[in-house]
């Protein structure tokens, strides 16, 4: 873990939640607390799956009550790799040495979280 790294990273992930507003919910001045489970789920995922599984995994909303895919878009952000999902999997495949940076990415979001009200009972019309 690159504690620097994710010191450095905090503040840019509570910017890039605040404007996606997917995961921020501005009139509720929340984020449903879902996401906490998203993220905590996504750091396993990584490290039992592999990092390209998991972002595949999640890059798609599925069953999922809330847009997961944007918590992995927040993370990609975060580790500056342009363009869509497709580019970030083949940017993982072709630097697999980066799986640390990704989960220090994650561990950003979280951390970034917490400066949020987490709140249940929202919906995607919030």
């Amino acid at each position: 873990m690159n504690k620097r790294y994710i010191e450095n990273k905090i503040p840019e992930a509570i910017e890039l939640i605040r404007k996606n507003a997917k995961v921020y919910f501005e009139k509720e001045d929340a984020v449903p607390n879902e996401f906490m489970g998203y993220i905590s789920s996504f750091a396993v995922s990584v490290t039992l799956s592999g990092p390209v599984q998991a972002i595949t995994f999640y890059q798609d909303k599925g069953s999922a009550k809330f847009h997961r895919e944007e918590m992995i878009r927040v993370i990609k952000e975060l580790m500056e790799v342009e363009g869509d999902f497709e580019n970030f999997i083949n940017y993982m495949k072709e630097n697999p040495s980066k799986k640390a940076k990704l989960l220090d990415s994650a561990i950003t979001f979280k951390m970034a979280l917490r400066v949020f009200t987490l709140k249940k009972g929202l919906s995607n019309e919030s």
